[in-house]
Formats: C-alpha cells, structure tokens, sequence
C-alpha cells in the first residue's frame, strides 16, 4: 500500500506528458512511475547506487558527467531533498536539458524524514519557485500535493501503522475530515498543508 504522499503525488505524474530523451536523476530501475507519464519517450536512469539499478553512474551533488543539451527532460523525483548542493544539481539539470526541454521535480514537505542516506531539506512553494528561477528556469508551475491537515497526520502515522487495514482506515478518515474542511474552506488545508509539490519547468 503506498503512502499518502507517494498516492497523490503519482496521480499528478500522470497528468505529465514527456517525449524524446528523458533522464531520470537518483531513480531506480525498478521505480514504478517510469510508466505513470504519457507521451513517447525512452528513460534512461542515473544513480550512484548499485543496488538501485542504473543507466549511468553519478554524484548529484557534483557536475554530471554529461554533455550540454543532451535530454529532452529531465525528473527528479523524491530526490531534491536528499541533495545537499542543490545549486548545483539545478543548474546541472538545466545545462544538460535541450532548449524547450523541460523538468519535472517531485519533492516532499509535511513528510517524516527519510535518510537516503541523508535527507536535508524541506522547500515551500515559494521556494521552489525561486530556486528554479535563479538557474534560468522559465513558465515554472508550481502543483501543490496533498488535502489537508489530516492526510499529513496519515502520512506521519503510516510507518508506525504496520498493517495495510489499519493504514487504510487511517488514510479513508483523514481523508474525510480534509474533504469536511474543503467545503468549508477550498484549498485552504491543501495549500497550507502540503504533502509536497509537483514542479514542472522549462528551458
């Protein structure tokens, strides 16, 4: 059963289109949402670990071993926070990005954290926004993951909540209670509550 956080941010994937070369930056081989996007397109997948399976062998927080203007897109997905100099994981992604390529960032914010093997930060919207920006990004989207207040209690309580009845139930009640403060207030508990964001950009 897949957490809160992973279910609705796989859901927004899919609303995503890809084509052409595609890279995924600290993905796996045996990653599940490679077939969640639309489009024509062949991945390729970039890792320093062995055990995840990988195309090509990197360090994302130093230069990449690629050459300019390679990918037609470029994901990082349940990566951004693992990386330490994202300065310069950004402008990596953006130099080996073709012009009119585009990127797609999947990253957590109400979440517990999750050593892999570090895990440092936790970027708003807001931020997101600007850090993209700075390394030449244009027509950055900012999608917000999540519904609410409770959802985030359900993703907390996910690893501690050790059967799938229990993680269902949990997960169905806060569920309701957020869809309770939608209609009083819409996209309130969303927006101030977030799981995480869904970050597409272009070159």
């Amino acid at each position: 059963m897949s957490t809160p956080w992973r279910k609705l941010l796989y859901k927004e994937l899919e609303k995503i289109t890809l084509s052409g070369q595609v890279i995924d930056l600290g993905g796996s081989r045996k990653s599940n949402y490679h077939q969640l996007f639309k489009g024509q397109f062949a991945f390729e997948v970039s890792n320093i670990d062995e055990e995840y399976g990988y195309d090509i062998k990197l360090n994302l927080e130093e230069k990449f071993q690629i050459s300019d203007a390679k990918y037609d897109a470029v994901l990082a997905i349940n990566v951004l926070e693992h990386i330490y100099n994202y300065d310069n994981f950004l402008s990596e992604s953006y130099r080996i990005l073709k012009n009119g390529g585009k990127m797609v960032v999947g990253v957590p914010f109400f979440i517990q954290i999750h050593p892999c093997p570090q895990d440092y930060w936790r970027y708003s919207g807001e931020t997101l926004t600007k850090i993209m920006t700075k390394v030449g990004f244009k027509n950055v989207e900012v999608i917000t993951v999540g519904r609410g207040p409770f959802t985030v209690i359900a993703q907390i309580l996910y690893g501690i909540l050790i059967f799938d009845f229990l993680r269902f139930v949990v997960s169905w009640v806060a569920w309701f209670l957020d869809f309770l403060i939608f209609l009083i207030k819409p996209k309130f508990a969303q927006e101030m509550f977030p799981l995480g964001y869904v970050v597409i950009a272009k070159k």
